[in-house]
């Protein structure tokens, strides 16, 4: 077992690089998800008889297909901040061993 760590983590494992993987994973996962729903209505809208429900399902399927261009960008957004944060997190720590002594 290695000391202050957990032993069943691999080495070099962070929260950091974890939380990134998973907004990732996940926001691949969403964007997915929004794609096959803009196709979905899409597919309804082709089959649609009436002007008002066929209407519809081209707005929905417009909305779902912008929503999952913008996952990406929001996602990279996302880490940005969250490095940042990190960032700023260090600084404050490292600042008050400096006044500490």
């Amino acid at each position: 077992m290695r000391s202050g760590g957990d032993p069943g983590k691999p080495r070099g494992w962070s929260i950091a690089s974890g939380v990134k993987n998973l907004i990732t994973e996940s926001c691949e996962q969403v964007a997915e998800m929004h794609s096959m729903l803009a196709e979905y209505h899409r597919k309804l809208a082709k089959e649609a008889r009436l002007d008002i429900v066929r209407d519809y399902h081209v707005d929905l399927a417009q909305r779902f297909a912008d929503e999952a261009t913008q996952i990406p960008r929001r996602a990279a957004t996302l880490a940005r901040f969250h490095e940042r944060e990190k960032q700023v997190t260090w600084a404050l720590a490292r600042a008050d061993l400096r006044e500490a002594r």
